[in-house]
């Protein structure tokens, strides 16, 4: 992609370096239509997935698992959403036919991955049609993907399996569609498919994909939220698109822009009350200890009072849940329903790094470290933000201030992914 070569490796046999070995573009391509869906909407597994659910993974994102008798490149497709990740791992086994190199993450459009499997499909296609040969199981396979992605409902289901980690009609569409089509009208689709994506993360049943399981925990367990209260945001004089950037940048641009607008000091910490009253809920949101629910989020209670849940129970994680679901508020999205979930999609990273620039700015934090990046002096700085290490953590590998390697066990490797 660009000027980088995701499969240059070297040759066992003649010792010499290439850009790879030639492998089938039919087998390929009908590796990516099959798989098109989960390429385009699946992102990582969590870290404590079970082996079937990593092996299911791997089939539908590994092109090493393709086989067919060719030597694959050690490239791994996953999509959050809006950006699309490619992985060129390096080869482990010294004595493979051959041994590739591997590349630094390359990190493109969701939409350009779209075009560019458009693209290559259709040349294959047409390369058997003008050899005379017609009705392959590729040409089947992408007729019916195509019916598929023009069919608004078939789409939205078939997006919805993908988030959920499964393939093509594994799940029970009859049973299935008209809920989460009914639950769509009611939350919004996004919001939706963000619960999805949650859950397929989380391990949690799909039971909670549902508009009664959010009203029914909204209203035992939440509390009332004035929307009208709530801080606004006033229009950017450009606007970042999303997917354009890494999600972090569109957060922290966010937060930043919310930071002048307010007139907040960065080297003050933003206290509970501020931050409830920017958010329009009382301060007792914070500081409640009860854990509830699966995820947080904020309800459009469809003319009841609006309301808030948090699922942290400690007062640090409940501020950094307030502030995320504030930035997804202030994203714009027209839905009743803003989770701030525990997965990793495009929209989810951008909510932790609004949370994060807002409750402890980089520069300030920057300016506090100085010299010293130690664990240490983190610790020290997110107990003066009143946020949690893995947030200043975090903040420091995407300014490149420490590498990831240095951040390990402190931040998730999903949240750069």
């Amino acid at each position: 992609m660009g000027d980088s070569i995701l499969t240059e490796g070297v040759d066992r046999h003649s010792a010499k370096s290439s850009d790879g070995p030639s492998v089938s573009g039919y087998h390929f391509a009908e590796w990516l239509a099959w798989n098109w869906w989960r390429l385009r909407w699946e992102w990582w597994f969590r870290p404590a997935s079970e082996d079937d659910l990593i092996d299911s993974w791997d089939f539908a994102h590994r092109m090493s698992t393709i086989g067919e008798g060719y030597v694959w490149p050690n490239i791994t497709i996953a999509s959050d959403g809006y950006q699309t990740a490619l992985v060129s791992d390096r080869s482990e086994e010294s004595r493979a036919a051959f041994r590739f190199f591997g590349a630094p993450i390359t990190l493109i459009s969701a939409t350009s991955l779209e075009t560019a499997i458009d693209r290559f499909v259709s040349s294959i296609l047409t390369r058997l049609d003008d050899d005379g040969i017609h009705r392959t199981n590729l040409h089947g396979l992408w007729n019916e993907l195509t019916t598929e992605r023009e069919l608004p409902e078939t789409a939205f289901f078939r997006r919805m399996e993908a988030h959920l980690g499964h393939d093509p009609d594994e799940l029970d569409q009859v049973a299935l569609s008209a809920r989460w089509l009914a639950d769509a009208e009611r939350l919004g689709k996004q919001a939706l498919a963000e619960m999805a994506t949650h859950a397929a993360y989380s391990g949690v049943h799909t039971g909670v994909i549902s508009a009664d399981y959010v009203t029914e925990i909204a209203n035992q367990h939440g509390f009332d939220a004035g929307s009208r209260d709530a801080v606004e945001l006033d229009p950017p004089e450009t606007d970042l698109k999303w997917g354009n950037v890494e999600a972090w940048r569109i957060g922290e641009d966010c937060a930043r822009r919310l930071h002048l607008q307010e007139g907040l000091d960065a080297e003050q910490p933003i206290s509970n009350r501020l931050l409830a009253t920017m958010a329009g809920v009382s301060e007792r949101v914070i500081l409640d200890s009860i854990r509830v629910g699966e995820m947080s989020f904020f309800l459009d209670n469809d003319g009841s009072e609006d309301r808030v849940v948090l699922r942290s129970s400690g007062e640090t994680g409940r501020r950094f849940s307030l502030a995320r679901i504030l930035g997804d508020r202030l994203f714009g999205w027209k839905e009743r329903l803003f989770p701030a979930t525990r997965s990793y999609s495009y929209r989810q990273k951008a909510q932790r790094a609004f949370a994060a620039e807002l409750l402890s700015p980089f520069e300030a934090v920057d300016n506090m470290l100085g010299a010293d990046d130690s664990e240490d002096r983190q610790h020290e700085i997110a107990q003066y933000y009143n946020v949690s290490p893995i947030t200043i953590g975090s903040m420091l590998v995407n300014k490149g201030r420490i590498s990831r390697e240095e951040a390990s066990g402190i931040v998730s490797p999903n949240y750069f992914r």
